[in-house]
């Protein structure tokens, strides 16, 4: 038996309405005069019987603990006249060319009148999914796109992150990476997609470090190739830690498209192969709890400028399960490892992590990886061993 569902979906536009704007680059000094490609929002409801939960994708490096939590209370008492429970997730793509919703460098200026613009349109998303709620059934498929690499190359017992040092590409072609891409796609009774949904272990890192643009990287391309051609809302959930991979040295558009027509045609050939399954088990529920972790110093001079002195720290996890698909929700980047380990150890047919959800807590980083160094642990929240308690807690809740 398959649980009833009803799926609402909306699409709204979040592209910056003042230029020049400063963007988050990878590092600071990164401003955007023009605009090479829209930002937005797609969001999507999903409901059985007195129960829902919202899930916004979104054009945006991530978003902080405090602009969740403003979104969600402005969101909340719509929703409780329809659901006696509701959830609600904002994950974001990562693309690092988008305007700046929140630093904690002094380095970066902060830019309240974009932060404030995000939080309204996050807002009018979400209402509106309320607004188009139709039954529907839910299809699951997996596939794979190569695209991705693990984006630390290991060289001399040291860490080199990609593409910071493409000449090291292929030092890390035997490390750890997830090629599995989790697709979810809801069909009304006619047939036509109401909403299709779309995990894969990949950021948008495609654009020079100092890029002068706004761009949602391949991840806006994928999903407005994926709406045209599907006619419906189509969203991006990050699975874990990877990097497109700087092929024949190509960045910017060129790598972009590349990375984003590769990801098209291998969901599209999902979708249109008849490979996609009925979902299946009766199961609709979702959780959210805080779990407590030790910190780890290094990274934290860094950032986390609020746990400075502090040895532990609280990290917000989630998880939603609809039949046979679960997602497991973190703040972090999670290390490919890690979310390969929920994926195999979750029981479920469709599992996957949603890394930046809900917050950003800097890197999960795998226990055997901070003997490398590099620049993940240095931006890491969670000490050595933290991130696997973070794995084997959304497990144990899971089996609740």
């Amino acid at each position: 038996m398959s649980v009833s569902l009803h799926l609402g979906t909306a699409v709204v536009n979040t592209t910056p309405q003042t230029l020049p704007v400063v963007t988050n680059g990878m590092g600071p000094g990164n401003v955007a005069k023009s605009v090479e490609s829209d930002l937005e929002i797609r969001g999507f409801t999903f409901a059985s019987g007195d129960q829902a939960f919202t899930l916004l994708t979104c054009d945006i490096l991530y978003v902080d603990a405090e602009a969740a939590a403003d979104i969600e209370s402005r969101i909340r008492p719509e929703a409780e006249k329809y659901w006696k429970k509701w959830d609600f997730f904002i994950t974001a793509s990562h693309t690092h060319w988008a305007p700046v919703l929140f630093t904690n460098s002094v380095r970066v200026p902060e830019n309240p009148e974009y932060r404030a613009f995000f939080i309204e349109r996050a807002t009018v998303c979400a209402a509106e999914t309320f607004g188009n709620m139709e039954p529907v059934t839910l299809e699951l498929g997996k596939t794979f796109c190569r695209m991705n690499i693990n984006r630390r190359a290991i060289v001399n017992g040291t860490s080199f992150m990609q593409p910071v040092h493409p000449e090291f590409t292929f030092a890390a072609v035997d490390r750890p990476v997830d090629h599995e891409v989790v697709v979810s796609a809801a069909r009304r009774a006619d047939g036509s997609f109401k909403g299709i949904l779309v995990n894969w272990n990949c950021h948008p890192i495609c654009f020079p470090i100092h890029y002068d643009a706004v761009s949602s990287c391949f991840v806006g391309r994928t999903m407005t190739e994926l709406r045209k051609k599907y006619g419906c809302v189509c969203g991006y959930t990050n699975a874990a830690l990877g990097n497109a991979a700087p092929l024949l040295g190509l960045q910017g558009a060129e790598s972009k498209d590349l990375v984003a027509d590769d990801l098209t045609a291998k969901v599209s050939a999902l979708l249109d192969s008849g490979a996609m399954r009925k979902n299946i088990g009766d199961e609709f529920s979702t959780q959210r709890w805080e779990v407590t972790v030790k910190c780890y110093p290094p990274g934290m001079t860094y950032c986390f400028k609020q746990f400075w002195g502090k040895e532990t720290a609280p990290v917000p996890l989630g998880m939603f399960r609809i039949g046979n698909w679960l997602a497991g929700l973190v703040p972090c980047e999670c290390f490919a490892e890690l979310a390969m380990d929920f994926k195999k150890r979750a029981g479920v047919g469709f599992a996957q992590i949603c890394s930046l959800t809900n917050g950003s807590s800097g890197y999960m980083v795998a226990k055997g990886e901070f003997r490398y160094g590099g620049y993940e642990p240095s931006v890491a929240l969670c000490a050595p061993g933290e991130p696997e308690k973070i794995i084997d807690s959304l497990l144990e809740h899971i089996r609740r």
